[in-house]
């Protein structure tokens, strides 16, 4: 599998997390990229296993 069929992968199979101003750093984000708070989701991917340990992207 490709890195591009890798990450297609984990953003249709990833859940959502928080979305608006239930962000912790969306103060920041907002700061630094802009945008309605609204429109800010944080997401986690499946967990991936990589060099024997598990991980989550967010």
């Amino acid at each position: 599998m490709s890195e591009d069929e890798l990450s297609k992968e984990l953003i249709a199979r990833s859940r959502v997390i928080a979305k608006g101003r239930k962000i912790r750093e969306l103060n920041r984000l907002l700061q630094e990229y802009g945008g309605k708070p609204s429109v800010w989701t944080k997401k986690s991917s499946p967990p991936v296993g990589i060099g024997g340990e598990i991980y989550e992207y967010h």
